[in-house]
Order: structure tokens, then sequence, then C-alpha cells
């Protein structure tokens, strides 16, 4: 602070590391000089809090969208903005953004193939709550139903769980299945992604 000689400064500033993480123990020294939060909860908050007041969470956000270790501060995140800064249409056109996103990534089979952006787009509508309007909703509660039904299973010893879960019980790990037995065609409505994808002339019907 200006007026404050440098070595009362720095016995301050020792003393309060010293409390911080002995007696609070919210730091934690993890090298010569080096001190960090002992709990990641305390480091993401004071991210979000950081990026808000520079208001920077939109472009900062925007750039680490399918990094693990981003995603508790995208979820509170929107929730900062709902709850603390009371801008739910900054929120909801946030989680707008993650569901469009497109090709605007180094990797784009994490959101064209995985559609990564989907499970996502649920955690920042749970985060985000009632500030999100009704149709928003239905349209993210249908994107989750799609992707979670289409997401692909390779097993070949038991019924997949594409649509609901069947339980096959077995007297070994080991056994024999006749998936032919069971096999039926798939019926998948016009003009969803699995129709477009079945290369019949319906646009409807499959091989299972």
């Amino acid at each position: 602070r200006k007026g404050v000689p440098q070595a009362d400064s720095m016995k301050v500033a020792r003393e309060f590391l010293r409390r911080a993480g002995e007696e609070v123990q919210i730091l934690q020294e993890r090298g010569a000089g080096t001190w960090g939060f002992l709990h990641l909860a305390f480091q993401e908050f004071f991210v979000v809090a950081g990026l808000h007041a520079a208001e920077r969470f939109d472009v900062e956000a925007s750039q680490h969208l399918f990094e693990d270790r981003w995603q508790e501060v995208l979820r509170l995140g929107v929730g900062y903005l709902v709850l603390v800064q009371k801008r739910p249409r900054k929120a909801r056109e946030f989680v707008e953004r993650v569901l469009a996103r497109g090709k605007n990534t180094s990797r784009p089979w994490v959101s064209d193939i995985l559609r990564k952006q989907i499970p996502l787009g649920v955690l920042l509508a749970a985060e985000a709550g009632e500030a999100l309007p009704g149709e928003l909703q239905v349209r993210i509660a249908q994107l989750t139903h799609e992707w979670w039904s289409t997401m692909p299973e390779s097993v070949r010893d038991r019924p997949t769980r594409a649509h609901e879960t069947v339980f096959l019980l077995t007297k070994s790990p080991k056994y024999f299945y006749d998936a032919e037995a069971v096999r039926q065609d798939g019926v998948f409505p016009a003009g969803t992604r699995a129709a477009k994808g079945s290369g019949t002339r319906e646009g409807n019907r499959r091989p299972a």
C-alpha cells in the first residue's frame, strides 16, 4: 500500500500467509515461495469472481468449454451470473452459445461426434435454474434424450442400453449369447440423426 515501508508490507504478507496456512488452513505452501489454495473450491470461486469483475468470463470460458479442470468454473460462473450479479439474460445467452457450439474448436470431433456440449449444457442449466425460459429448458431436455438414446455401445453378449436397461442374469461371467435370435429392425423417426444415417430410402428403418 502507498506510504507503507516495504519491510512492513513484507512482514504483514508473511504473517497473513502463516495464519492462512496454519490457523485458517485455506492456503498451503506448495514450494519455495509458492502458495496455493488447500481446496480447489476456493480457487475456482475466486477465478469466477475475478473473471466476472473484469467482464471476461464469456471470453475465457468459451476457450475452455471442454476441459475437465474448467467444468466447476463454468458451473460456478453461470450460477454467479444468476444469483450474485442478477443477470439471468447473460446466463441464458451463455447456455445457448454452449449448446450451439459447432466447429469453432481445435478438436471438432468433441462437439460434432461426441456432442459434449449437450451434457455440459445440462449442468449449466441446472445452475441457472428458473432463470432459463421454459422453451429453452424443454429444448435441453429434448437434446439430452436424443444424445443419450443414440450413444453407441459396443457389446455383443447382451442387448444394448440404447433406450432402457435390460438385466441379463447369468451363472458365469462367460456365456453364449445368440444375438441373431433377438435381433430386430431399428425404427427411427424421420428427420433424426439416426434416420439420416440409415442408408435406406425410407429414412426411418435400418437393421438393428
